[in-house]
């Protein structure tokens, strides 16, 4: 497994990815860092400075949220063969989860 580098809201992070996944993880920890970082501003215009750590946990509950929208969306949809690719994204989606939930424990016990 490579390890790759990726950065979310200006900290940069080490995580190991599927060979072959690199590509992916670099698009997903792009839109991540936009989220997060969107996140930050919104709290700081608030007057509120939330750690990284509360910040991932915050984007990773969003993306729980956004996940279950589309399960709740495609259960919903009469002919799920318009959206095969969702077990895909699903998956990916929770891999991306967890890893936001261990990034967020390892800078929660720093």
């Amino acid at each position: 497994m490579p390890d790759i580098s990726i950065t979310i809201n200006h900290h940069n992070y080490t995580v190991a990815c599927e060979s072959g996944d690199e590509a992916i993880i670099q698009r997903y920890a792009a839109e991540i860092d936009e989220r997060i970082s969107e996140l930050a501003k919104a709290a700081s215009d608030d007057g509120n400075q939330l750690s990284q750590a509360h910040l991932l946990v915050i984007g990773s509950l969003m993306l729980v949220e956004e996940l279950t929208k589309a399960r709740l969306s495609a259960a919903n949809s009469k002919d799920l063969q318009t959206t095969p690719e969702l077990p895909k994204i699903e998956q990916r989606l929770e891999k991306i989860t967890a890893t936001i939930t261990r990034l967020a424990q390892r800078l929660e016990a720093e």
